[in-house]
């Protein structure tokens, strides 16, 4: 009875290492079989989508994981062809990263020199082959740990890879415009800490020295199934304060938060974001919100602090930012996180967005 059961289990459960399973998932999505979100978990999904591959190819399955990985790689690769991934080359401060070979991104009507922020640790951005497996499109990798810090991030335990819309080159900035991004969280990412009050920072604009006017994150210390928008405003008798580079500073008020996303379901897949702002300090400003085209939110208020800073000063950050870490389990505690974007792009109208359908 044993030996059956075991069989059984064998069979159900083929010898595929966690690495392997990721692989043949992806190599699976890309040929356009379904199976599933890349985890690393071999299921149902993962099953069937091979089943019908190898029925395809007019092979059957024993239940075993022997040649077929192989058979699917092959497959994969003839597909889409290995490709060369340009290196950085340099990563400084205020300044956009080179690649070699040389290597452009299109952001829409932003200008194309984003930069490398301050404090922004060296070697942890990069561009990546699509790790969904679904293309062999080049994207961008951002990655974060406690290991160390830099700057003045160290007095707070602080770490952030990120990319800054370009202070000195970016002369359009419209009162009116539509946003995109496409995220993709690998089945390892953190989205659930043990110290509580451990927040990511993703995708922000920043109105002021000490707080981003708006942005997109979440909060693996509090609640690991809401992905999050948080917009802060200054109280008018304040906004004199704003620009200071030293104390007193500011206070940051929440404006509105609202969940756009569970983090739960964007591991392994990539989800892209749809938005279209009016930035403004009167009534009629407007925040609309897409996730995979479903609208998450429509709000109609102010959407700035200062007339000012909201179009002068403005910038638009993404990567991936851990702040605040001093007093939560402290800067070694911080989990290693890799995230990858694609599809970062401002336009006119929604259409023109970059990859847009």
């Amino acid at each position: 009875m044993l030996r059956i059961i075991l069989s059984i289990l064998i069979i159900a459960f083929p010898t595929i290492s966690s690495a392997d399973t990721l692989k043949a998932q992806r190599y699976l999505n890309g040929l356009g079989y379904n199976a599933g979100a890349a985890d690393g978990i071999w299921g149902g999904k993962t099953e069937n989508a091979l089943k019908q591959f190898l029925s395809d190819n007019e092979k059957s399955w024993d239940g075993t994981f022997d040649d077929e990985f192989k058979i699917i790689e092959n497959a994969y690769f003839e597909k889409f062809p290995p490709i060369v991934v340009p290196k950085v080359v340099s990563e400084r401060a205020d300044k956009p990263p080179r690649f070699k070979p040389n290597h452009k991104i299109d952001r829409g009507t932003f200008t194309n020199s984003f930069d490398i922020v301050h404090n922004h640790k060296k070697g942890s951005y990069g561009l990546a082959v699509d790790p969904s497996g679904r293309s062999s499109e080049l994207v961008e990798k951002f990655y974060i740990d406690g290991a160390k810090c830099l700057g003045v991030d160290c007095e707070f335990g602080s770490v952030r890879s990120s990319l800054a819309q370009d202070h000195g080159d970016e002369k359009y900035k419209p009162a009116k415009s539509w946003y995109s991004f496409e995220i993709y969280f690998p089945s390892d990412y953190p989205i659930k800490s043990k110290h509580k009050g451990r927040f990511h920072s993703l995708v922000q604009f920043k109105e002021n020295m000490d707080c981003a006017t708006t942005f997109f994150g979440m909060w693996p210390g509090y609640n690991s199934e809401e992905f999050m928008i948080t917009h802060f405003y200054i109280k008018p008798e304040e906004v004199a304060l704003m620009s200071n580079r030293r104390p007193p500073y500011p206070e940051c008020h929440v404006r509105f938060q609202k969940k756009v996303g569970n983090p739960k379901n964007m591991r392994g897949r990539w989800t892209r974001f749809e938005y279209f702002i009016h930035w403004t300090v009167e009534d009629d400003g407007k925040f609309i919100i897409y996730n995979n085209g479903r609208k998450m939110m429509d709000y109609t208020g102010p959407t700035c602090s200062s007339k000012k800073l909201c179009l002068g000063k403005n910038n638009h950050y993404y990567g991936i930012y851990s702040p605040n870490n001093k007093n939560r389990g402290g800067l070694k505690s911080v989990e290693p996180a890799t995230i990858y974007y694609r599809n970062v792009s401002r336009a006119d109208t929604r259409d023109q967005l970059v990859g847009s359908k």
